[in-house]
């Protein structure tokens, strides 16, 4: 597809038959109108309405070269049934993209016109452009004029260069018959012979080849004067070949009284010009002798052929078939091999034999709007059978052509097999993240009944006696609690879009490594896990604990799959991947870990949904489905990519692929090093818009030994610390509040304390909140639900870092 200034070095045939059909309709048509039609302006635009009505544009013009050179003389103006207050009748300058196409007689377009430089150079009150191609007029190696399209609905593509340049060639033709024409009606008023009104050359010579008589038309195609070509004889205009045609021709004249053939004569500029000869002896003993330059018809005709190759060598498949009887007439290389059919074969078929999901009625219906003249094109998506049976998915852009002997369909089909793939992938992507976005609403909902049932049992733990028979009671609520908060984590980690990588280089095999140890404390003694790891292993860039519980996930799963018995082999290796070779990665290298199983498999719809959040084939109790879901968006963060392969009955075999890294900065530091607290109890401000948790949280910090005092929100803290700002010593801000924000409450808090220690407290994971407020000058963070200890090791942790700072 075009999409910036484009051109073709040339343009040499029309893209299809109808273009063809052209090429003989415009003569014929225009003798039916009369001698007035030879007129250029009529020709033109019957030319430039079948070119617009063949490209699909909706708007054009047709000018000519200025007689000062530095201008369009616009003959006509097609604005396409949109406004335009320009007078096409006035001279236009040759600026932009016409100048182009007049400057390198190419075929020229624009397919973003609105943003294009060139659109300065339009006239106030031109009609709006979203698009436009200009095919130069070129007659005599120069360029007179442009057939100017404009505003297709779609991109002008190279298929539309090609056929407007065809129809340049047109214009100039019809340019270069009407100059015949006009040099034709000038001499009439001084010679009404026949000769003189012939529109072809008309030469009388003697009996030794030397001319006597040339019409102007004769002169004209030549480019000698009447008296120049009456001082030459047949010899002068040939060319220096071997085999002269014309010379032949005379020698049959002296032998006979007629002669007929074709061969090549040369004009006075040195062109060669393919002509037909006519001659017949005159009673006299001179000769005449008719010549028609037949030299654009052969270019057209070499250019069909050329333009023929073209079609049939595409790769894409194009298809031409008999509206009434649906036939095909004609089945292009492309669509030949893709469908294992031979010509002959496909001769004796009709769409529907390749088109499965189709019946007669259903094709019918299809086709009907275009039989109908009510739409110029339809494009839909299918599947085709080749002769083997196997299928491949594509998509049809059909369109309906009428000739005068005929009207036929004219399909170009695209293999869209793998871009089918690539739109699978993408809904996959927007699937997971509509989930993740779900997942982290939910979690920060969970939070918020943990916090209180976290909260209170750490209370009631922290204040029962150690001999309280309900201690054990209180612990294994807190446990509950607690792996409750890891699953809401691992929710929040899935939906976090995060930006922030704590990711630095590492060596991939110590990794596994220290996974597998974790593994052997883990999995049942049953389960074996064997290390194979490349010497060469590239190192990675990533964040470690990631990676680490990434692969003991999967190797969970794989034991699990196994029952809790077999072997799960884990291997290192280097690879190297082309553009797009696994979905979207580029090309490059690659470290890989592959996990393998010897368990029961997955079949298809398992595979399908495996990266699904939440989505497990264990029994309840045994699982979240958070498993390969993480593994996949883990990957996915670091730029890389998982890959399931697996079968019933024959194991699962996962494979992570990371990019090879020589170097990254270095790791982010998150968190202060812990120093002692202050002497003597604390004084907070807890602010929090959560009723429930800001009452929960004031018992957990004044169980922790601070004293504590509660905002509802951004105002209520403002005006309280404004108020003891000397009592305060620490302020834990919220950071997600209505009304005014965490972030913006901290910026006002500092207007009235520069030197404010404030803690960032949200059950959420949102990195560009959280860094803002650190950028502010927050000195930490405390995740809700959090528990007595957590709250005190954090508010301890920010002033110690405060005072040592100090």
């Amino acid at each position: 597809m075009a999409t910036g200034p484009r051109e073709i070095s040339s343009v040499e045939q029309p893209a299809s038959p109808r273009s063809q059909t052209h090429g003989v309709a415009i003569p014929a048509a225009l003798q039916a109108n009369g001698e007035q039609s030879w007129k250029f302006d009529t020709t033109a635009r019957f030319i430039f309405d079948r070119c617009k009505a063949l490209t699909g544009a909706t708007a054009g013009y047709v000018a000519l070269l200025a007689d000062n050179g530095a201008e369009n003389e616009v003959l006509f103006l097609d604005a396409g049934g949109r406004d335009c207050t320009v007078d096409p009748a006035l001279p236009m300058p040759i600026r932009g993209l016409r100048a182009e196409a007049y400057r390198t007689k190419k075929v020229v377009c624009e397919n973003n016109f609105g943003k294009s430089p060139h659109w300065k150079n339009m006239p106030g009150g031109h009609v709006a452009l979203d698009n436009v191609l200009f095919a130069p007029v070129t007659v005599d190696g120069h360029v007179v004029g442009l057939l100017g399209l404009a505003n297709k609905p779609s991109p002008f593509t190279e298929r539309d260069l090609e056929i407007a340049g065809v129809f340049g060639e047109l214009t100039a033709l019809a340019f270069n018959n009407a100059l015949t024409w006009d040099a034709l009606a000038a001499s009439e008023a001084r010679n009404r012979t026949y000769i003189d009104h012939s529109p072809v050359a008309i030469f009388v010579t003697d009996k030794s080849g030397r001319y006597l008589d040339a019409n102007p038309a004769a002169c004209t195609m030549l480019g000698y004067t009447r008296e120049e070509l009456l001082s030459l004889s047949i010899t002068d205009l040939l060319p220096p070949s071997p085999v002269h045609q014309p010379l032949a021709a005379f020698a049959q004249l002296q032998r006979g009284n007629t002669a007929k053939t074709d061969g090549t004569i040369v004009g006075k500029d040195g062109r060669q010009l393919w002509v037909s000869l006519e001659a017949v002896a005159l009673q006299d003993g001179r000769y005449l002798a008719f010549i028609v330059d037949r030299t654009q018809e052969r270019q057209a005709q070499e250019a069909a052929t050329r333009m023929g190759e073209i079609v049939e060598r595409s790769l894409n498949e194009i298809y031409v078939f008999e509206a009434e009887t649906l036939r095909f007439l004609q089945v292009n290389s492309g669509g030949r091999s893709n469908l294992g059919y031979s010509s002959e074969e496909l001769q004796k078929m009709t769409p529907l034999d390749i088109k499965p999901e189709y019946s007669e009625t259903r094709f019918a219906e299809l086709i009907a709007p275009l039989r109908a003249g009510e739409r110029d094109k339809v494009v839909f998506r299918t599947i085709h059978q080749r002769k083997d049976g196997s299928t491949y998915p594509v998509e049809v852009h059909l369109q309906h052509l009428v000739f005068p002997d005929r009207s036929v369909f004219v399909a170009v089909v695209l293999d869209v097999t793998e871009r089918q793939s690539m739109e699978a992938q993408m809904h996959q992507m927007q699937k997971m993240e509509a989930v993740g976005t779900l997942a982290g609403g939910v979690a920060h909902d969970i939070n918020n009944v943990l916090a209180v049932i976290l909260g209170l049992a750490s209370v009631i733990e922290h204040e029962a006696r150690p001999d309280d028979p309900r201690r054990r009671d209180f612990e294994a609520i807190l446990s509950a609690a607690k792996r409750g908060k890891s699953f809401v984590e691992r929710l929040l980690r899935f939906s976090r879009k995060d930006d922030n990588r704590n990711h630095c280089v590492v060596d991939l095999n110590e990794t596994i490594n220290e996974a597998c140890t974790v593994l052997a404390h883990g999995l049942p003694k049953s389960v074996t896990v064997e290390t194979h790891l490349a010497d060469d292993l590239a190192n990675v860039a990533a964040d470690i604990s990631e990676i680490i519980t990434t692969v003991i996930n999967v190797c969970i799963n794989a034991s699990d799959a196994m029952d809790g018995c077999g072997t799960i082999s884990v291997r290192s290796a280097n690879r190297t991947l082309a553009a797009k070779e696994v979905g979207n990665l580029p090309a490059g290298s690659y470290a890989t870990v592959q996990i393998e199983d010897s368990g029961c498999g997955m079949d298809a719809e398992t595979q399908r949904r495996a990266f699904e959040p939440l989505y497990t084939t264990k029994g309840i109790g045994k699982g979240t489905g958070l498993g390969l879901s993480m593994a996949y968006k883990v990957l996915k963060d670091h730029d890389g990519a998982i890959i399931v392969d697996s079968a019933l009955g024959e194991g699962t075999t996962v494979t992570l692929l990371l990019p090879a890294a020589e170097a990254l900065p270095k790791r982010n530091a998150t968190g202060v090093a812990p120093t002692s607290a202050l002497s003597g109890p604390a004084t907070l401000l807890l602010v929090d818009d959560e009723p429930m948790l800001r009452r929960m949280g004031a018992r957990l910090l004044e169980a922790a030994g601070f004293k504590v005092l509660v905002a509802a929100n951004g105002d209520e803290a403002i005006a309280k610390y404004g108020e003891m700002r000397d009592e305060i010593d620490l302020v834990l801000l919220d950071l997600l509040m209505p009304q005014m924000s965490g972030p913006e409450c901290f910026a006002k808090l500092l207007q009235i304390d520069p030197n404010i220690v404030a803690l960032v407290m949200t059950g959420y994971a949102e990195h560009e909140e959280i860094q803002s407020m650190m950028a502010l000058g927050a000195c930490g963070l405390l995740r809700k639900p959090f528990s007595i200890a957590e709250g005190k090791e954090a508010v301890n942790a920010a002033l110690g870092a405060t005072a040592a700072a100090h």
